[in-house]
């Protein structure tokens, strides 16, 4: 895996990453939509589109408390660039462990952000999450 690194890009992407994992790491669905634009656009792994940071804060609420209940993430930073002012794009690998559930067990998934600058903070606007499959 080549990894890519602007060091101001990962300046602004390696605290949201960590911010994202506490609240996974916390069951907290609503610290999650913490870095997220009021009008952000998330699209989970099963292709579920979300719109708004509260919905996404929802969204992880629920499943907080049900299928992924008691799961922890690792999350790395694998790629962070600026594309342009007050524009960074990351690719981020995750590493999820849960107990029970659909998806018990390890599983891995790679996650696009683009994050922008809002204001006096970045936050991130665009989130899309795939699943990693094994190759076959």
């Amino acid at each position: 895996m080549t990894i890519t690194k602007t060091p101001d890009a990962v300046a602004v992407v390696e605290p949201i990453v960590e911010h994202l994992q506490q609240a996974w790491n916390s069951g907290d669905g609503m610290g999650f939509a913490g870095p997220f634009a009021e009008d952000a656009d998330f699209v989970e792994i099963r292709g579920g589109h979300h719109r708004g940071a509260v919905a996404v804060g929802r969204g992880h609420e629920a499943i907080f408390s049900t299928i992924y209940a008691g799961s922890t993430v690792d999350l790395q930073v694998e790629m962070a660039r600026s594309v342009g002012p007050g524009v960074v794009v990351a690719l981020v690998h995750s590493r999820m462990t849960a107990p029970t559930g659909p998806m018990a067990g390890v599983n891995q998934a790679r996650m696009t952000m683009v994050i922008v600058e809002e204001d006096d903070r970045w936050a991130i606007t665009q989130f899309h999450n795939t699943l990693v499959v094994a190759d076959r």
